[in-house]
């Protein structure tokens, strides 16, 4: 009877003993996959982030090549530009006129009109500027008729800006039986604006 009471408990022993090491490897396999799955996770996260790092990267790199490319575009039309700047007086120093300097080193082909009233003073020309701020005429007849004679010698699809101060009534007027683009500009800084934009519309229909 105690020989089968000991073997019996030798039998309880070794099947606890068989159930601890079962568990232990069993908790080592939870333990092994869990970590394996956190490492997995982390790598696969890390993978999203670099991804999405590297395609914001991409994208903002485009996208300053394309603002480049487009600046580069515009600043090649200035230059290829031939701008005609007109101040309807006689013997004017056209050259000495800080509004033609700064067209000028801006970068385009620029020179005077000898004569407004010649059609051969517009040849080639893709801008005209016509400036009635320093040749100062207070009377908006006297604009109307320049403009009129103006229009009568440009060839179509041209491109003008017109340099003026104040509002005159009949300028629309003037171009509405042509096929001439023109814009007003009241300032310096508007000027250069306004030609820079007339130059990108001269290079469109050219």
């Amino acid at each position: 009877m105690s020989q089968e009471l000991n073997l019996l408990m030798r039998q309880f022993t070794l099947f606890y003993s068989g159930i601890g090491i079962l568990a232990t490897f069993i908790t080592i396999l939870i333990s092994v996959s869990y970590w394996k799955t956190i490492k997995d996770a982390k790598e696969q996260i890390d993978s999203l982030v670099k991804k999405a790092v590297a395609e914001e990267i991409s994208n903002r790199v485009n996208q300053r090549i394309e603002d480049v490319e487009k600046i580069i575009q515009k600043e090649a039309i200035v230059s290829q530009t031939v701008a005609k700047y007109c101040l309807p007086m006689l013997n004017p120093d056209v050259q000495l006129l800080e509004e033609y300097q700064l067209l000028k080193n801006r970068g385009f082909q620029i020179s005077p009109v000898e004569n407004y009233e010649r059609r051969a003073s517009y040849a080639k020309c893709h801008v005209l500027i016509m400036d009635f701020v320093n040749a100062n005429f207070p009377d908006d007849q006297e604009v109307v008729n320049i403009l009129k004679e103006v229009a009568n010698n440009i060839p179509d699809k041209s491109t003008i800006v017109i340099y003026i101060k104040r509002r005159v009534a009949e300028l629309d007027s003037i171009f509405s039986n042509q096929d001439v683009y023109y814009t007003p500009a009241n300032n310096i800084l508007t000027l250069m604006g306004r030609v820079i934009d007339a130059a990108q519309i001269a290079n469109t229909t050219k």
